[in-house]
């Protein structure tokens, strides 16, 4: 998504930086459910996967920092698997529930 559709149609999150100031951004957040196998069945997990715009996020994201959700409230969240997209203009990242 470029910065227009971004604005219209991403998702709103909240980044803080380890250090560093908290940052109101929007986002690509793709709420995807997945089943995984366990011993006794299939449970269902959530995958996020987040894409940042670089331009709002020059530093690339790293673990020690947070990552709230408007549509998922009360979680605090970690970004993991940091890489970019193939146009190389966005973070493209799994989130992790801390």
């Amino acid at each position: 998504m470029d910065a227009e559709c971004m604005t219209i149609l991403g998702d709103s999150i909240t980044y803080r930086r380890a250090s560093g100031p908290t940052l109101s951004l929007k986002a690509y957040v793709n709420f995807e459910e997945v089943a995984r196998s366990i011993d006794i069945g299939q449970a269902i997990e959530q995958a996020m996967l987040v894409e940042v715009q670089i331009s709002d996020l020059p530093q690339r994201p790293v673990p020690t920092d947070r990552i709230t959700l408007a549509k998922v409230a009360g979680r605090t969240f970690q970004p993991i698997n940091v890489g970019r997209d193939r146009s190389g203009t966005h973070w493209v990242f799994e989130l992790k529930r801390v």
